[in-house]
This record gives C-alpha cells, sequence and structure tokens, in this order.
C-alpha cells in the first residue's frame, strides 16, 4: 500500500514539474492589440538627445545640457530602468500605444511611425508593427495615413481621421439592396468630397445616398446656394435622411399608384360634372314646361 502511494505521489511531482517548466503544452492566447507588441525601439527620440551621467547610465534628455548633466526632462533611459526612468523600449511602447488610441480607426488599431525621422509615412494597420515601428510587419495589410497638418489629415482619402469618421456612416437598410457600401466621392481637385452610401440589387442595378453631414458640407463649399437652387429639392431626397421616403415616392410602384389615383379624381371630376350637365339640362326643360303653361293660362 505504501508503495502504491509512494508511486502516485511521485507522478503527481512528476507532472506538475513537466507543465511549470513546459508551459509551451498548453500555450497562452495571446490577444491582438497594443499590449502584445514586439516593439525593439531602443534609442532616444529626437527631441531628447543622449546623455551620459556620472553614474554611468546613459540616459535621454529633454532640454537644456549643462556641463554633461540634463537641466530639462530626462525622457527615458537606453540603461536599466533608474530613478523611476523608464527604459526607452518602454517609453516607445507608451508612445505607440497612446499613438493608437488617439489616431487609429477600430480596424486598424495597430500605430506605426518611423521616430527617427519625420519625413517618413506614419499611420495604422490592421497588422501589427516591425519591430522598429517604421511600418506595418505585413505590408499589404490594410492600412491608413496620419499627416503632419490637420488640412492633410482632413482633405486626403487614405487619411486615418477621414478613415475614423468614415466608420461611424451608418446606411439606411434598403430591403431589395443585395450588397451595402459607404464609399468616398472626391472633390474636383481629387480630395476627399463626401461620403455616400452604394446600393446594389439583386440584378446589378446601382443606387446611392450621400451622407447628410459631409454632403451638404461639401455642397456648401462648391456650390453655396444650392440650397435656393431649383435643384435643391432633388439633392435634399438624395441624402441618406430622405433617401427611403423619396424613393418610395419616386418608384415605379408609387408613380403607377399616383397615376391610378389621378385617373380615378379625374374620372370621378368628370361623371360630377356630367352629372350637373345633365341635372341642369332637366331643370332647363322643367323650366320651359313650366313657362309654357304659364303662357297657355294667359290665353
Amino acid at each position: 500500500m505504501n508503495t502504491k502511494l509512494t508511486i502516485l505521489l511521485l507522478s503527481i511531482v512528476s507532472i506538475v514539474i513537466l507543465l511549470y517548466y513546459s508551459p509551451s503544452l498548453f500555450p497562452v492566447e495571446e490577444k491582438e492589440g497594443f499590449a502584445d507588441t514586439s516593439l525593439q525601439i531602443r534609442f532616444c527620440p529626437l527631441t531628447a538627445p543622449v546623455v551620459q551621467t556620472a553614474k554611468g547610465n546613459t540616459d535621454c534628455c529633454e532640454g537644456d545640457l549643462l556641463d554633461g548633466k540634463c537641466k530639462g526632462n530626462v525622457i527615458c533611459t537606453q540603461s536599466p530602468s533608474h530613478d523611476s526612468i523608464p527604459t526607452c523600449p518602454d517609453y516607445w511602447k507608451d508612445y505607440f500605444t497612446k499613438k493608437s488610441k488617439d489616431a487609429c480607426p477600430a480596424n486598424m488599431t495597430n500605430y506605426y511611425e518611423d521616430v527617427k525621422s519625420t519625413a517618413n509615412p506614419k499611420g495604422c494597420s490592421a497588422s501589427p508593427p516591425l519591430p522598429d515601428g517604421t511600418g506595418p510587419s505585413n505590408p499589404s495589410a490594410p492600412k491608413c495615413r496620419v499627416y503632419n497638418t490637420p488640412d492633410e489629415n482632413t482633405t486626403i482619402q487614405d487619411s486615418c481621421y477621414i478613415e475614423k469618421l468614415k466608420q461611424k456612416i451608418r446606411c439606411p437598410v434598403l430591403s431589395d439592396a443585395a450588397t451595402t457600401e459607404i464609399k468616398i466621392a472626391n472633390s474636383y481637385t481629387n480630395k476627399f468630397g463626401f461620403f455616400y452610401c452604394l446600393y446594389t440589387s439583386n440584378t446589378g442595378i446601382p443606387s446611392f445616398c450621400g451622407d447628410d453631414k459631409s454632403y451638404s458640407s461639401y455642397l456648401d463649399k462648391v456650390v453655396p446656394n444650392w440650397r435656393t437652387s431649383s435643384w435643391s429639392s432633388q439633392t435634399l431626397e438624395s441624402m441618406c435622411s430622405n433617401f427611403l421616403d423619396a424613393r418610395n415616392t419616386n418608384s415605379r410602384e408609387a408613380q403607377k399608384k399616383r397615376l391610378e389615383d389621378e385617373r380615378r379624381k379625374r374620372e370621378a371630376a368628370e361623371k360630377a360634372l356630367k352629372d350637373a350637365q345633365d341635372q341642369n339640362a332637366k331643370l332647363q326643360t322643367q323650366w320651359q314646361a313650366a313657362v309654357a303653361d304659364a303662357k297657355s293660362c294667359k290665353r
């Protein structure tokens, strides 16, 4: 009995040791996102040059240097962390995480930037960044750009700012549409114009409506008097908030019904007119008979 118990205990201990030293047998599922990034950026930011301290640390100083000492803020250190100063890899991971939250759309959550050069492109991708952060690890994955000026971010089609706006667009549900897509219309200068919803029926016939906010804003810029123009009603009908009602009003079925209603009204009016004419003729006959009787009595 003691021998069996000993063997059992040894088996349990062996299994525990095996699990402890072999985590690959039960790998932990990694979550997508910036928490699991493999960024390995170790150098100082461009605005914080290297300074060697008296203690032998290699720090990154943002601000003035005096006699080899940092009189500004120590941003990070290339040495092991000291005095609550983060290592440069940790600094850059935090930097990329904040940029991702601020600039990236929900479908492209991975920020990338060549932090050694402001001239190289930066943006967001569906693919994690390269270890040095300079670009997506998968160049063919969907991506968008983060530009250096507000004007560029709001007018260039592939900007992440416009992509974030695009994801907020909600197209009206068209029951007979086989597909529904959110598209971007270019302006006459080939820059961002407005968003529109493109519907394609089962027979391949397209129809569309313009996003109210971006479409009206675009028209205000290119045709300031469009609201008072002769075509303003048609333009308003083409906006997504009015699209379904206008479509129901202008559909073949609606036009057929409207024509049928007009025909019935016309026939009813014609019948009423004929009835009135018949009644008038009857009254005229009665009047003439009464006049004739009156003349006979006088004689």
